[in-house]
């Protein structure tokens, strides 16, 4: 089985680093014709304060998901980290949103032990909850690219994408498509830990 990296931050946001890197240029630029006045050191502690500030934004805004057969889970170093394991009965849902996004949840039962002092009419509900939540950018591209990864035919996945309702089934997978009032739905239900 392949990943498959979804980008959890929009291009755009990335813009904000342009005002430091031009400091950072003009700073390099400026260095040799600076006047003395302002010290030995020159305008080197800007270059180095601009160049940390872009590296830092930089981490902080990276962030994304990888979906593959063993696992889903949530990249970057200030992302929130969660990962889920992908098994037998195990259901990853993919909802597209507007704006250009792809909320991915993955469903199935809790493997939490059990506690002495939950009645059995809780341990009941326990059986089909949420066990991932991430929203990353994407659209019919990303489910495309995670329908692939699981063995699903490309004449099929254009089938699935294109059509109002459907469901099929295949070797690994499960999969089924559904319009819902929150965008279109991709339940893809595993029938075998991969």
């Amino acid at each position: 089985m392949k990943k498959v990296f979804i980008f959890g931050t929009k291009l755009r946001m990335y813009l904000c680093e342009l005002p430091l890197i031009a400091f950072f240029v003009l700073a390099i630029v400026f260095n040799d014709t600076s006047d003395k006045n302002i010290g030995a050191a020159g305008l080197y502690p800007l270059i180095i304060m601009t160049a940390a500030g872009a590296i830092f934004m930089f981490i902080y805004l990276f962030r994304g998901i990888i979906v593959s057969g063993e696992s889903v889970r949530s990249i970057g170093l200030f992302s929130s980290r969660d990962r889920a394991i992908i098994n037998k009965d195990k259901t990853l849902v993919l909802t597209l949103r507007p704006k250009h996004k792809i909320k991915i949840e993955l469903y199935g039962k809790d493997d939490a032990p059990q506690l002495d002092w939950i009645s059995e009419d809780d341990s009941a509900s326990r059986d089909y909850v949420n066990l991932y939540r991430d929203i990353a950018v994407g659209g019919v591209g990303a489910v495309r690219r995670i329908l692939s990864s699981f063995d699903v035919p490309k004449e099929e996945i254009e089938e699935i994408v294109l059509a109002e309702k459907i469901s099929r089934e295949y070797s690994l997978v499960d999969v089924s498509k559904e319009k819902t009032e929150l965008g279109d739905t991709y339940s893809v239900k595993f029938k075998k830990t991969i």
